[in-house]
Parts: structure tokens; sequence; C-alpha cells
């Protein structure tokens, strides 16, 4: 017997079958018995069902799209652009920055490479040459990150900005 016919039937039925019933049976039953029950709701009226019925009808029509923009709305707007166009222009500026010591370092790490001993190749002749190379990699990572600084930079710039007029759906 499946647990949820089990469970449709009467108080005194069940107690007669639940003797005769296995251990593997009854646990299902168990666990049948844990799950919640779906509840039926059950109309009070005529009247009440009028008006669901009119109440799914009206939902289920299409409803005209208004698009209404307010003064919060254009000042909102406003500010996000103007924040756009802040963060473009730091994005920029940071971009330059990070580039701009990226070149300098790139050019500090030539200089160091360039570093030659008077008298033949020493420890500290090949000391110098490796940190310059260390630097001249240190300038190109600089100069990276000053690139996707910069592109970071214009991507939230212009989000902030072509988002910023929206209309309200009422």
């Amino acid at each position: 017997m499946k647990p949820n016919e089990f469970l449709n039937l009467s108080i005194n039925d069940q107690a007669e079958i639940w003797s005769s019933l296995g251990e593997s049976e009854k646990n299902d039953i168990r666990e049948a018995q844990k799950k919640p029950k779906p509840i039926e709701i059950q109309s009070p009226s005529p009247a009440a069902d009028f008006v669901e019925k009119e109440n799914e009808e009206k939902a289920d029509a299409p409803q005209p799209e208004t698009n209404s923009i307010s003064i919060g709305n254009i000042v909102f707007g406003t500010i996000r652009v103007i924040f756009g166009f802040i963060i473009i222009i730091s994005g920029y500026a940071a971009g330059s920055s990070f580039d701009y010591a990226g070149s300098r370092l790139g050019r500090a790490g030539e200089a160091l490479i360039q570093i030659r001993s008077v008298g033949g190749q020493s420890i500290d002749e090949a000391f110098y040459q490796e940190m310059g190379r260390v630097v001249s990699a240190l300038g190109l990572f600089s100069e990276a990150l000053g690139a996707a600084t910069g592109m970071l930079g214009l991507a939230g710039g212009l989000i902030l900005i072509f988002t910023g007029f929206q209309p309200r759906k009422a």
C-alpha cells in the first residue's frame, strides 16, 4: 500500500491495517506524514468566484506601458552623469600616472642594466644587471596596470552616463 493511500483512509481503517504492515512500509508512511499536505481552499460563495475570475482576467490583460520621468529621476540622473564624467577623468588620470611611473621605472631599469665595472665581470655588476631587469619588468607591469585602470574608469563612467536617465515604469 502506498503511503498516500494509507494517509487518506479513516483513522479506524488505518488502525486495522497498521499491524499488518512491514517495517519498511511503516517507515515510508512515517516519512509521508512528515511532509506537509497541500491545503485546498474552497470559495465561500459564487460571488467570490466571480470576483476571482474578474481579477484573473484583469491580470491577464495586456497593461499599457507608461513611462514617466519625475523631477527626482532627473536630479538623480544628472548626478549619475556628473559622477560618470568624474570617474572617466579619474580613471584617465590614474592610468596616466601608472603609465608615467612605468616608463620611468623602465628607463631606470635600462640604466641599471648598462652598469659596467672597470675591471670586468664582478658580483656587483651581475647584481645590478639583474636588478635592472627586475625594475624594467616592474615598469612594464605598472604600464599595464595603468592601461587597465584607465579602461575600468572609462567603462564605469560610461555605464553611469548611459544609465543616468531611465524613465520609471508606472
